[in-house]
């Protein structure tokens, strides 16, 4: 038996609840790196093992060759590695539909749209369950299902109705030209249907099982003639991609030869400069937009990566469609080294290239399933993670902006989860129990308490009044100060506003009219620690023990025993007092986890 994330188990429980009632639908959604893969071939060993409704023949169909991979990367992969026999294509080479073999000796095939959604493929399942196969269809990023004005879709529906079970997967259940994906049906609330609970992005970051991503956002000042306002300088996030103007702007920003790309690609560089200090195989990821036509469907794509060879000096692998051996050189890439890889489309749904942490977008992209099938290339962790995020660069379109800050709330949302009990912060920043220092200087062979690891910290964004790094709160003031200085400074000119004013709250305090340094934390400070770890720990406790009551929570642990409310232990107790009652909730949180609430 192989071993099952939590999500994973409970999809299992979900799918053998609806096969023992005898329903012939079942739907999933997980976020891009949760492990989809991995759910396909159990599910379809459950049903070729099944005693009781025994399936023969499971057909996998996935929408690239890069997701359907081989012996060493891939779907392929995955299956052989549970024990189940399989081959990348449906029907023999050469053989008409009448001389296709039943299958025997086999177990499942994993194959594309493009050979699946045909009238042979068809056909030929028809004449194997005529003689007796029962067969079940596994249909993976469904989206797919209704390309080419809806044929591949019709062709899904007669394969399904030829399977004893259909099996439906994807991270994005919607696409941008709203048509509606086969065997989906969707709720008031336009989310689909699902046969067991979603795994969200956000709750893959809080299991850890993907990275959190941070966008780093390029907002460069255009200079736009229009016959009504003639000569006007607008930055790049005031025009909406509704505006006339914007084509001409998208192909002045992704130019070349321009002064964006050159930007953004000194931006990869000197992060993967500091990423692979730390981790020496760590690569990013250029996607490029598309030609207009043959002729020039890969142009822009060498383009770029001559310019990062030019900017950087640094190896670049290119990948497109009209590579003979492209499958190849992504195998290559996936075990090797070189830091850049470059593409159109061949890097974007499925592939699973772990040793990506960055993406650089040389593209405008108008879908958001696009968008996150993209990013969830950089999202994928390698074994034990180093806590660090996924960065992407982009300039600032306002729909990409959109579509990043979608991503970057989701990531927050996982990451609160995270939070240290004592220090409030992720990474944990408490010093070492053994030691007593932050790093920790133990001896690697010292057994010690575990910890979390460096973590790159989210890339923030002004909101409202003000703006926010982690939980700390940001004011408008010092934000308006930190533009100052970055529209005076080169050196700070692309920095983030607000962690840069977030820099500045936490030097005031340190640093005293004379310059002297006051690191030593105030008794207010002190102070506000202890209240904010209570807080912490009796939203934890209310979560866990009383469904989320907070009033209950108080009342059983303030009111009772001590008979006082909130508002007089802030303004009342001390430190002491604070924190000896922060340590009693604790104690009240872990036995509650001891005792399963």
């Amino acid at each position: 038996m192989v071993k099952l994330r939590k999500w994973q188990q409970d999809c299992l429980d979900a799918f053998e609840v609806r096969r023992r009632k005898g329903q012939p639908l079942f739907v999933f959604e997980a976020c891009p790196g949760a492990g989809k893969s991995l759910m396909a071939a159990e599910l379809s060993w459950q049903m070729l093992n099944d005693e009781e409704n025994q399936i023969d023949f499971v057909l996998v169909v996935v929408p690239w060759k890069s997701i359907q991979g081989d012996s060493t990367s891939g779907m392929i992969k995955t299956f052989d590695r549970r024990g189940l026999r399989v081959r990348d294509r449906l029907m023999l080479r050469g053989a008409r539909i009448v001389q296709q073999p039943v299958p025997s000796n086999l177990d499942a095939v994993v194959t594309t749209y493009a050979e699946a959604m045909t009238q042979e493929a068809v056909d030929t399942l028809h004449m194997w369950v005529g003689k007796g196969l029962r067969v079940a269809v596994l249909f993976d990023e469904i989206h797919h299902a209704n390309e080419v004005n809806g044929a591949w879709g019709d062709y899904a529906d007669e394969i399904s109705n030829l399977s004893e079970m259909t099996i439906v997967m994807s991270g994005t259940f919607f696409r941008t030209d709203c048509a509606p994906i086969k065997f989906v049906e969707y709720g008031d609330n336009g989310r689909p249907q699902l046969h067991c609970p979603p795994y969200k992005y956000s709750q893959a970051v809080a299991d850890k099982v993907v990275r959190p991503v941070a966008c780093k956002y390029l907002d460069v000042e255009l200079r736009c003639i229009s016959e009504d306002d003639g000569v006007s300088t607008e930055n790049l996030f005031s025009i909406p991609n509704s505006d006339k103007r914007f084509g001409k702007i998208m192909r002045e920003v992704f130019h070349p030869e321009g002064d964006c790309v050159r930007r953004m690609i000194h931006d990869i560089d000197e992060h993967m400069t500091r990423t692979r200090m730390r981790f020496s195989n760590a690569a990013a990821l250029f996607t490029c937009r598309p030609g207009r036509s043959g002729a020039s469907e890969d142009k822009h794509v060498h383009q770029i990566a001559q310019k990062i060879r030019q900017y950087t000096g640094q190896e670049v692998v290119v990948v497109t469609h009209n590579d003979n051996n492209a499958q190849g050189k992504i195998d290559a890439f996936r075990n090797g080294s070189s830091p850049y890889l470059v593409a159109v489309n061949m890097v974007s749904e499925g592939v699973d290239i772990p040793r990506l942490r960055a993406i650089g977008m040389m593209r405008f992209i108008s879908s958001e399933m696009m968008f996150r099938q993209i990013i969830g290339r950089a999202v994928r962790m390698t074994g034990d993670e180093d806590g660090t995020a996924a960065m992407i660069f982009m300039p600032k379109f306002q729909l990409m902006h959109q579509f990043g800050m979608n991503l970057e709330c989701e990531a927050l949302e996982g990451l609160r989860d995270l939070l240290c009990d004592r220090c409030g912060q992720y990474p944990c920043v408490c010093p070492c129990r053994r030691c007593g220092q932050e790093p920790c200087v133990c001896e690697p062979n010292e057994p010690q308490e575990p910890r979390i690891d460096d973590f790159a910290v989210l890339e923030a964004n002004p909101l409202g009044g003000g703006g926010s790094v982690s939980q700390d709160e940001v004011e408008e003031a010092l934000i308006t100060i930190a533009r100052s200085v970055m529209q005076r400074s080169a050196h700070h000119a692309h920095a983030n506003d607000v962690q840069l004013a977030h820099a500045f709250k936490m030097a005031m305090p340190m640093f005293g009219a004379e310059g002297k340094d006051e690191t030593t934390q105030t008794h207010l400070q002190c102070l506000d620690q202890a209240r904010r770890r209570v807080n912490r720990l009796i939203n934890k406790l209310a979560g866990k023990k009383y469904g989320g009551d907070f009033k209950q929570c108080w009342t059983e642990c303030l009111l009772k025993p001590h008979g006082v409310d909130w508002n007089t232990v802030k303004n009342t107790w001390t430190v002491g007092e604070i924190e000896r009652l922060a340590n009693r909730i604790e104690e009240l949180l872990v036995e509650a986890f001891n005792n399963g609430h």
